[in-house]
C-alpha cells in the first residue's frame, strides 16, 4: 500500500485525478481488506447525532493500493493525520509512506526531494533513509527543506 499526506486538497488534486482516487466512504471495503472496521463509536468517525451522516476526521481519498489523507496546514495537524491513521489503519514494513505537497523552490516545475529537513522549531536535521537507499537522487533535485508550525506570509 502507498500511503500519502498532503496538506491541502489543491496539493493532491493532480494525484486524485491522475489515478482516479474516489472519497473514502464505505467502511465495509476495510473489512475486505482484512483490516478492522470501523465501529460507529471509533473516533475514525465524526459526527453530531445519532444517525446522522458519518465523516472521516480526515479527508481520505483511495484507489487500488493507494491511499491519500489530507492532513490540513501545519506540523501539528500533520503529526495528528498521521497518528490518526497509523492507529485506525495500521501500516506495515511493505508500505510506502510519502508527503505530498507543495513549497517554495527555485524553478517552476521542478521536482525535489527533501534530501535535508529540518524542524524550523528545534532546529533538529534529518536525512531520509529513502534518498540514501535509492536511486532517487537521479530523478529529482535534492533540496533543503524547512518544515514550519505555522503557514508563512
Amino acid at each position: 500500500m502507498i500511503i500519502i499526506f498532503s496538506a491541502l486538497r489543491e496539493e493532491a488534486m493532480a494525484l486524485i485525478n491522475e489515478y482516479g482516487m474516489k472519497a473514502y466512504k464505505d467502511p465495509a471495503r476495510v473489512k475486505q481488506k482484512g483490516i478492522r472496521p470501523a465501529k460507529a463509536d471509533d473516533k475514525l468517525w465524526l459526527s453530531e447525532k445519532k444517525g446522522e451522516k458519518r465523516t472521516l476526521l480526515f479527508p481520505m481519498y483511495e484507489c487500488d493500493d493507494i491511499r491519500l489523507v489530507i492532513t490540513g496546514v501545519g506540523a501539528q495537524n500533520a503529526a495528528c493525520a498521521v497518528t490518526w491513521y497509523f492507529t485506525e489503519f495500521g501500516v506495515t514494513e511493505d508500505d510506502a509512506v510519502l508527503n505530498f505537497g507543495s513549497c517554495c523552490g527555485d524553478k517552476v516545475d521542478a521536482v525535489y526531494v527533501g534530501a535535508r529537513i529540518t524542524d524550523a522549531a528545534d532546529r533538529r536535521e534529518y536525512i531520509p533513509d529513502v534518498f540514501l537507499r535509492s536511486d532517487i537522487k537521479a530523478k529529482a533535485e535534492p533540496a533543503r527543506i524547512v518544515t514550519v508550525y505555522r503557514p508563512v506570509p
